[in-house]
């Protein structure tokens, strides 16, 4: 065997979540950028809660992302039994890449703009990254807006 080689064959899906809580904008930047830079080799397809709880996609799949949006629907429909079969695909090679909510959906525990009408702070069960997710990063953040996103 050469040093690199992966002997477990990987799956040729992309999957993008795009159920409740991912933003459409970074739903619809996700897919482009994939598919801009990975389409040649993968299928880039949306995946809601009910697909990753209901359906055979792990030995299909290559990469799971989750975009940004809120964190909370994420793990309100995936459930625990949906968050451990993600981070049991992960733990076995599976690749998981989260953006903004997606970031702190991975992560131990979510801290985001505590003490205003945005809070959100929890522990999460995925814990790819082991330490605490603080946010926003900058003030101003706005759901419904760019208000507080740099480039």
């Amino acid at each position: 065997m050469s040093i690199g080689h992966d002997p477990k064959p990987r799956g040729l899906n992309i999957l993008v979540y795009s159920g409740d809580g991912a933003g459409p904008d970074s739903i619809s930047h996700a897919i482009n950028t994939l598919q801009a830079f990975l389409g040649h080799n993968y299928a880039v397809r949306k995946a809601d809660a009910q697909l990753l709880k209901t359906e055979p996609w792990e030995s299909s799949t290559a990469l799971i992302v989750f975009p940004g949006g809120r964190d909370k629907p994420y793990v309100r429909d995936l459930g625990d039994d949906g968050v451990a079969r993600l981070r049991e695909w992960v733990i076995n090679g599976g690749r998981y890449i989260g953006f903004c909510a997606g970031g702190y959906f991975g992560s131990s525990r979510c801290e985001f703009e505590p003490n205003t009408a945005l809070e959100v702070i929890g522990d999460r069960k995925l814990r790819f990254y082991p330490g605490t997710c603080l946010g926003a990063a900058y003030p101003g953040y706005n759901y419904t807006s760019h208000d507080g996103a740099r480039a």
